[in-house]
């Protein structure tokens, strides 16, 4: 059975790339919903 990371290694650069920016995308000026996301 495949580790989580040996199944994130072909695809570790697209998840860097969405991860931020899903967080940029995320950001709000309400300090609550930047812990939360």
């Amino acid at each position: 059975m495949l580790s989580i990371d040996e199944i994130k290694k072909p695809v570790a650069v697209e998840i860097d790339v969405f991860e931020s920016k899903f967080k940029a995308s995320m950001h709000s000026s309400v300090p609550l919903l930047d812990r939360i996301t």
